[in-house]
């Protein structure tokens, strides 16, 4: 493979991630971000130029635009990379406005350059391990997503923050939900908004129920994903210890009961196998499982539920 370069464009709590990992995989070529001192700080860190915008457009050595701005500031960074011809990797979510996602999904059609959404729970070893046992899996009836932690309160709310996260993970795992047949339970902590910072969201979707749960006000943290069929179950932890991230139970109704086995899973970063994904995809061609028609329909879920919320709340 020929040398692969990329610039870093924001560097704030999730571009320093994004600077050691794509250092690591030998990519890092640049940064920027519109606070100097930060970017140079990190030019000097992984001894790399800090790039104005306009260079990296023009410079054919820069092949993709890796994009950790805040949200606001995506749609101007990724016209930009489809204008110049750069693969393009965006934090999530790609955008929160319907209009601006369907400018932006309309301007990547025809674009030959990967574009690659960060859904980052998509890409833990776990969950790749658990889409395929849930290959053979017979009449899952129930789904349990539970991602909770005491944090900073983000200004796009709950939703954007983590809910998108876990239908994202639901969309993976179990393909497009209609989020029409769905109940949503909703707490507000911080007076001064209108968004919720704690949910609860409960779907049917054919024959499977489920439920998600959401808190940026938990001083517990959480992410797992429970899957219940007849027979089996399989419990996903996150932040289990060592590599036991998965589990399997044998289920017996007479009398209720279980067996666990435990499934080794490499205890190798997501954000590592993300990164090597996006860079096989712009040498390749393949389309990223998280490509932007994917962030695209998990984003209008999120917005169909945010509207359901506020109608929720208005009466």
């Amino acid at each position: 493979m020929s040398k692969f370069n990329v610039i870093i464009i924001g560097l704030g709590r999730w571009g320093k991630n994004l600077c050691r990992n794509f250092s690591d995989a030998n990519a890092l070529a640049g940064v920027y971000d519109h606070n100097l001192e930060l970017a140079q700080t990190f030019s000097a860190q992984y001894q790399v130029p800090v790039l104005e915008i306009e260079q990296a457009c023009q410079d054919p050595s820069i092949h993709a635009f890796i994009i950790a701005t805040p949200v606001q500031y995506h749609e101007q960074y990724l016209k930009l990379a489809i204008e110049y011809g750069k693969h393009a990797w965006v934090e999530k979510p790609l955008c929160i406005s319907g209009d601006v996602s369907e400018d932006l999904l309309m301007s990547a059609r025809g674009h030959e350059k990967t574009i690659f959404v960060d859904y980052l729970p998509v890409y833990h070893p776990a969950i790749t391990e658990l889409k395929q046992k849930l290959l053979g899996a017979q009449d899952i009836f129930n789904v349990e997503s539970r991602r909770k932690a005491w944090g900073v309160w983000r200004p796009e709310g709950v939703m954007w923050d983590l809910l998108c996260h876990d239908l994202a993970l639901m969309f993976y795992l179990f393909g497009d939900l209609n989020v029409e047949n769905s109940q949503l339970i909703s707490q507000r902590c911080l007076q001064y908004s209108k968004l919720p910072d704690a949910i609860v969201l409960e779907i049917e979707n054919n024959h499977i129920h489920y439920r998600i749960e959401n808190s940026c006000i938990s001083p517990i943290k959480e992410q797992k994903v429970i899957v219940t069929s007849p027979k089996k179950a399989w419990v996903f932890d996150a932040l289990a210890q060592g590599n036991s991230y998965l589990k399997e139970l044998t289920l017996s109704h007479n009398p209720m009961s279980y067996s666990e086995q435990l499934h080794e899973i490499p205890n190798t970063e997501p954000l590592r196998v993300a990164v090597n994904h996006f860079i096989d995809c712009c040498h390749t061609g393949e389309k990223p499982i998280t490509n932007i028609e994917f962030a695209f329909k998990v984003e209008q879920a999120i917005r169909q539920l945010s509207i359901q919320f506020i109608e929720k709340i208005n009466g």
